[in-house]
């Protein structure tokens, strides 16, 4: 009798797995890693408007990039479900998580916007698409990390954007022997950026938006870059991005960046 009830449990348990993806009470969590359902799966649109939008597409997957990096990404997470990771023109500069499709969306337009700002610092075609390249999986991963608070229904405390900057930072420096240098390369579009808001009056400033200004989410990404590895990261004082007497406090920010997201994803990671 103790055996059929064992199996009856188990059972409900599967049935339960398979019809709601949200994360199940901690009584079952041993048995989750059974339950990987799901990838991020790269898509490309089957025809694009124009042939720069094909060139665009063709640099940003250069040597099958993205399709390595998504590959890396699936084997360090188990999801309830597929999530489309769809690179196409959609008519803006942008790159979005929907909750209702449970999709990931990101417009060429929106690497080509990377491609010209990146113009401004770097002097050969290389140079500027590997920045580019970079500063696109830091954007890929910001999606992603809506995609992880949305389906693990992972409760977040301040602002959702900034979070998933953080969640940006946390897989490149954690999961990537050359993150550091993509985040810091993500931090230089967002310093390029921020010299603009630096001529706009206070007023106008897009203080409203959902996201923080980018000067702050320069900030905000080299204090957790720094924090993960000073010793290596000092010229980040040295240059003017962290103030010399306060840098110390980044390491304990960033452990707790690294802590948290461990906590928030441990079930989930494998």
């Amino acid at each position: 009798m103790k055996r059929v009830t064992t199996l009856l449990f188990l059972s409900l348990i599967l049935f339960t797995r398979c019809n709601d993806p949200k994360p199940a009470p901690k009584s079952t969590i041993t048995y989750l890693h059974a339950f990987d359902k799901g990838d991020f799966i790269l898509q490309f649109a089957q025809i694009e408007s124009s042939l720069a939008s094909l060139n665009v597409r063709k640099k940003v997957n250069e040597n099958d990039m993205l399709i390595i990096l998504i590959n890396q990404i699936n084997s360090f997470f188990s999801l309830p479900h597929n999530i489309p990771v769809t690179f196409k023109t959609i008519g803006e500069a942008n790159a979005f998580y929907d909750p209702q499709t449970k999709s990931i969306l990101f417009g060429l337009e929106f690497v080509q916007s990377f491609h010209e700002v990146f113009k401004k610092i770097y002097s050969t075609e290389a140079e500027i698409w590997a920045a580019t390249r970079n500063t696109v999986f830091f954007f890929l991963f910001h999606e992603m990390g809506h995609a992880m608070v949305d389906i693990f229904n992972i409760t977040v405390h301040g602002e959702e954007e900034d979070a998933v900057d953080n969640f940006s930072v946390y897989l490149l420096t954690q999961k990537f022997s050359d993150g550091i240098a993509a985040a810091r390369d993500a931090a230089d579009y967002f310093n390029i950026l921020s010299e603009y808001e630096g001529e706009i009056p206070l007023k106008y400033l897009p203080v409203k938006d959902e996201h923080s200004l980018d000067s702050k989410r320069l900030y905000n990404v080299l204090c957790r870059v720094y924090g993960t590895d000073p010793d290596n990261c000092a010229d980040l004082i040295t240059k003017g991005f962290l103030d010399p007497k306060k840098a110390y406090l980044c390491q304990e920010v960033a452990q707790k960046n690294i802590q948290n997201w461990n906590k928030d994803l441990q079930y989930w990671i494998k």
